[in-house]
């Protein structure tokens, strides 16, 4: 079997476009396997990863989350998920940020995946957890955040997806994971 050129790529420059706190934006010029140049946007954000959490309510209940995003100027229904500085452990993170967006608190989380949402453009990985046995409590939202939510089966969340009411594809994803897990309920 012959050597796959795939891995044959050479990053000859690495410039940096813009920094802050959240994000650092890279232009890379590139040589590819056929010998040709080009280039490729990288975004880093202040985490190499962040959390998607699927709360389990009843046996066949979940929350959604709805919340304006402004890259797409529209509303979307999405599991609760994020980034937090300073913690390099997805599970203490997936605490942190259900109790923020939705006040819950679990009492069991189950790793069920992980993904590169953006692999052309973003570094950050995705880490999808299942929220069991939850206690509810009052949401601690960012200064910058606002949410609804919705407490929906997840034939309903299933049938959101089929007719584009959810459009967040992390939240497409992390579904697919989950139903595609045994014994998850």
């Amino acid at each position: 079997m012959s050597k796959s050129k795939l891995t044959d790529w050479q990053i000859t420059k690495k410039e940096l476009i813009i920094k802050d706190h959240f994000l650092s934006l890279y232009k890379y010029t590139t040589i590819n396997p056929l010998g040709k140049k080009g280039y490729f946007w990288v975004a880093k954000r202040f985490s190499p990863f962040f959390v998607v959490i699927i709360p389990i309510i009843k046996s066949n209940t979940t929350l959604i989350i709805g919340q304006y995003r402004p890259p797409i100027q529209q509303v979307t229904w999405e599991f609760p998920m994020g980034a937090v500085s300073n913690i390099n452990n997805p599970q203490k993170a997936a605490r942190i940020e259900l109790k923020e967006e939705t006040g819950f608190t679990a009492q069991e989380l189950k790793l069920i995946g992980q993904f590169y949402p953006a692999a052309g453009l973003l570094n950050q990985k995705a880490y999808v957890f299942v929220a069991y046995n939850l206690q509810p409590g009052p949401p601690q939202p960012e200064d910058n955040e606002y949410f609804e939510t919705q407490i929906i089966s997840f034939d309903k969340l299933e049938q959101m997806i089929q007719n584009g009411q959810i459009i967040c594809g992390i939240t497409i994803a992390a579904y697919y994971l989950f139903k595609n897990q045994k014994n998850h309920v």
